[in-house]
């Protein structure tokens, strides 16, 4: 999240403050003469004009006063004051380039006027003109070098164009000088945050609150503190903020999230509960409210929460979708359903919903139901979606019905050609009903899509490996899905089979326990982890592999593999 605001602080004041101009006079009432256009100036036409010219800016009128202003140096063409006063003008009528212009002119008479420099570079800044900002900024530090505004200024601006080394210099060195420098120790602290320093931008930040407190500044800096854990200190600056500003929205959610990630429900719910009372929003929160309840287990309060969502509003489809779950997790298959029924179909929900519905479906067996649902959605073009393709044909698949389950994927690459999922799920079932070779050419379509697929890429790999075959190949294809996925297990799994394939015994098992506490439940990674510990003979513990696969396997056949390799073991 890039939140560091530089360019507030690079933001042109398009207006200033207008000195009097009069003629000035020696003791005789003679404007003393210096140069020729000072000794050709009628500087009571040019006073005359510039009031003019005042007044009409006052009221809005910017190009009557553009053109008082510009008659004012027709009569006085050394007025100064005038030339930066049409400059700051012209800025706000967004022309900047002939602002610029009379900038220069005024530099051209006097190059040591810093505050006219500062100005120019300012207004290069506003039109993009980086390099010539840069180096108006860094002619004044070249007079001195230890000016704090353009140290400061010439700091942001690098940061805005992610010169961090440089930006961190000017920045630094202005904290240097001057340690009370709240803009300094501000923009620091927004600059290590960007280049991912986070100790030292909670010390700017902390700095830069002690010099000036704020809740925007409070809330970056609690942000800070998160990203570095240090959860309770965040918590306490959150506090110091709704003590503040007891209304502040962000800060109260901010606490609601490091509570339930923290998982301190109690807290998050009291949070929520003062969060409903300033939201503009209270149907929201209580939806909130819904998840928290339901994600803790107190499944009664959160149908309660959601009911009475739907009470003021039947149309919430989030909260009937929520309460279906809630449903569900309560073993009432029948209210789930009921409730996602509720729903229609032309909802911004309906994917979900239907996933949902057949997924019931499924558990109860219910396919003329599943089918009658996904052939409805995929009827029309408003409900058709790619998923529900694939759904249709696993429907199919369930049923043994392989050429209704085929023909439904080719349809939905008709549809949608070139689908990821489809590809890889077509992938799948053709794998599943001894097709390999076609299976294989569908995920190298996947990878041509998408070549960082990680699922196709582990796919291929792992079938490689199984059969002992382009061990090589497998080998860069499953290192490719771990760096893409590394807390997948399944993955990791697939790392360490290809290692014990190639012989490389000790390197699987390592992969292999590291796959296990990735997914300690999955039967095959329990039956590797044996195979490998047996290569290596160590019996007992491979027994021990061998008999965790057996609790979680389901079907016979694969219990009969791993009791013939529980047999061939040494007593």
């Amino acid at each position: 999240m890039k939140r560091y605001f530089w360019l507030p602080l690079l933001a042109l004041l398009a207006t200033a403050c207008a000195a009097t101009i009069s003629p000035q006079a020696d003791n005789d009432g003679v404007v003393p003469a210096t140069t020729p256009e000072e000794e050709s100036a009628d500087t009571d036409c040019s006073y005359f004009y510039f009031v003019w010219g005042n007044t009409a800016e006052a009221n809005g009128s910017l190009d009557e006063a553009e053109e008082s202003y510009e008659k004012a140096l027709v009569c006085d063409p050394a007025a100064d004051v005038i030339m930066r006063r049409l400059a700051s003008l012209l800025v706000r009528m967004g022309k900047q380039q002939e602002a610029v212009v009379w900038m220069e002119k005024v530099l051209a008479r006097h190059p040591a006027d810093h505050e006219s420099r500062f100005w120019l570079a300012q207004i290069y800044t506003m039109m993009n003109r980086y390099d010539e900002a840069v180096a108006t900024y860094q002619a004044i530090l070249a007079d001195d070098s230890a000016d704090q505004d353009a140290l400061l200024f010439l700091g942001a601006l690098y940061a805005r164009n992610r010169d961090y080394v440089r930006a961190r210099e000017m920045l630094e060195q202005l904290v240097h000088l001057d340690d009370q420098s709240f803009g300094g120790h501000k923009y620091l602290a927004r600059l290590y945050r960007e280049m991912r320093f986070f100790d030292k931008a909670a010390v700017a930040y902390k700095q830069a609150l002690e010099l000036g407190w704020s809740v925007p500044l409070a809330l970056e800096a609690g942000e800070v503190l998160e990203q570095q854990r240090r959860v309770e200190e965040s918590i306490a600056l959150y506090r110091q903020v709704l003590d503040e500003d007891a209304t502040n929205d962000q800060a109260r959610q901010r606490l609601v999230n490091l509570f339930l990630h923290t998982d301190r429900v109690e807290e998050a719910l009291a949070e929520l509960a003062e969060l409903r009372r300033s939201s503009a929003e209270p149907g929201k929160v209580d939806f909130t409210i819904g998840r928290v309840l339901l994600d803790s287990g107190r499944v009664d309060e959160a149908i309660a929460s959601f009911n009475n969502i739907l009470a003021a509003d039947p149309g919430q489809d989030g909260a009937r979708y929520m309460l279906a779950l809630a449903r569900l997790k309560q073993g009432e298959r029948g209210k789930a359903k009921e409730q996602l029924l509720k729903i229609p179909a032309e909802s911004k929900m309906h994917e979900e919903v239907t996933v949902l519905l057949v997924r019931i479906m499924l558990d109860e067996k219910d396919y003329a139901g599943m089918e009658k649902v996904l052939k409805a959605r995929l009827e029309a073009p408003a409900t058709r979606k790619p998923r529900f393709y694939a759904l249709l044909a696993s429907v199919y698949g369930q049923q043994k019905k392989n050429v209704e389950a085929e023909e439904m994927f080719r349809e939905g690459l008709v549809v949608a050609p070139g689908d990821v999922n489809l590809l890889f799920e077509y992938g799948i079932f053709l794998d599943s009903i001894g097709q390999h070779e076609a299976a294989f050419a569908k995920m190298d379509e996947v990878l041509k899509v998408e070549p960082d697929n990680a699922s196709a890429l582990n796919f291929m790999g792992y079938t490689w490996a199984d059969q002992g075959v382009n061990l090589d190949k497998a080998l860069e294809y499953i290192q490719r899905a771990v760096t893409l996925r590394p807390e997948d297990g399944y993955i990791r799994d697939s790392l360490g089979w290809v290692f014990f394939k190639m012989g490389n015994v000790d390197r699987a098992r390592q992969e292999l326990e590291a796959a296990l506490t990735l997914a300690p439940e999955d039967p095959t990674l329990n039956e590797h982890l044996g195979d490998a510990l047996r290569a290596l003979g160590e019996v007992e513990k491979a027994r021990g592999q061998y008999e965790r696969a057996l609790t979680l396997l389901n079907e016979e056949e694969a219990k009969e593999k791993v009791r013939k390799k529980i047999k061939e073991l040494a007593p």
